[in-house]
């Protein structure tokens, strides 16, 4: 019995975060003393989200067992494709704020041996916007969002008090 707790406890785990709580992490902010928000998010709980959401149906759409990784300025998408041909798809964004809007440049990508086509591209800026730009932009309407930095497993969002 104990054996069967132990496989199931994991399973469970990963699978309860989930969109509305990453959602939740942004609308529930409450600004410090002097004005100001900072929200920090791991990649486990954004892939967690993922996650959750391509298990109901929503979300990635064509590429499938979508992966996100932080590392130092940058966010890393990688995930499976069927089309136009069967690869793995690696995405590399770079985030910022532009107005107290959550933005994406894409830096680099690569599907197998072929130049990534626009639509995959778009596919995965699609990805990326429909989990975490939506949170972002959760924020209480008197906050606004100032800056994101991404270091090795963690992003920090700082925001301040409109």
């Amino acid at each position: 019995l104990a054996t069967v707790a132990t496989r199931v406890i994991p399973t469970i785990a990963a699978t309860e975060y989930t969109m509305a709580d990453l959602e939740a992490m942004f609308s529930s902010v409450q600004p410090d003393s002097s004005g100001s928000v900072s929200v920090t998010i791991t990649d486990d709980q954004l892939n967690s989200a993922v996650a959750a959401a391509q298990s109901t149906g929503q979300g990635a759409g064509q590429i499938q067992n979508v992966l996100f990784t932080f590392v130092s300025g940058a966010i890393v998408m990688s995930g499976d494709v069927t089309q136009p041909i069967q690869a793995r798809l690696t995405v590399t964004f770079s985030p910022y704020v532009v107005n107290g809007v959550l933005q994406f440049d894409i830096t680099q990508a690569s599907l197998g041996n072929i130049q990534v086509p626009p639509a995959t591209l778009t596919q995965a800026e699609t990805t990326l916007n429909s989990s975490l730009g939506n949170a972002a932009s959760q924020l209480p309407a008197n906050v606004t969002l100032q800056s994101v930095i991404v270091a090795d497993g963690v992003m920090t969002f700082t925001a301040g008090v409109n």
